[in-house]
């Protein structure tokens, strides 16, 4: 891990970030149901190329992979790239076994193309976002 003072809550929030992924990601999408669908984000008068499922896709994994590179060190990134490859690989498998989607082979080739933008946007100076505020929360706190 990167040496930040509030680690533990940008780690936290990571881990909430994956898991509000997770269950989106697992839940079932309806017409007329609660559950959320792409047309739900056409309500909030979003633009059609947001609305896109791979647009979708591909915005999550490179947020996510951005936000975690931005917790290891640079070393540990090729790691991290390959567990944000497992983690869509197991939520696309997910789908399927509990009966709620279908496996989607376009969905991991968006995955992977947010992972990789992320990864490479974690070597460019924009990965120093979460340590500029990570500083200045800190400061604000003493």
């Amino acid at each position: 891990m990167r040496p930040l003072n509030l680690t533990k809550i940008w780690l936290a929030l990571g881990v909430t970030l994956i898991s509000v992924m997770v269950v989106f990601a697992v839940t079932p999408i309806s017409k007329n149901g609660i559950a959320w669908s792409l047309n739900s984000l056409a309500a909030l008068g979003l633009p059609l190329f947001l609305r896109c499922d791979s647009t979708l896709h591909v915005s999550t994994y490179f947020l996510l992979t951005l936000w975690f590179a931005q917790l290891v060190k640079r070393v540990h990134h090729n790691k991290l790239a390959v567990g944000m490859i497992l983690l869509g690989l197991s939520v696309e498998f997910l789908q399927p076994a509990i009966g709620t989607r279908s496996f989607q082979i376009h969905d991991i080739l968006a995955n992977s193309l947010g992972i990789l933008a992320g990864y490479w946007v974690a070597r460019t100076p924009a990965s120093l976002l979460l340590r500029r505020l990570d500083r200045k929360l800190h400061t604000a706190d003493i």
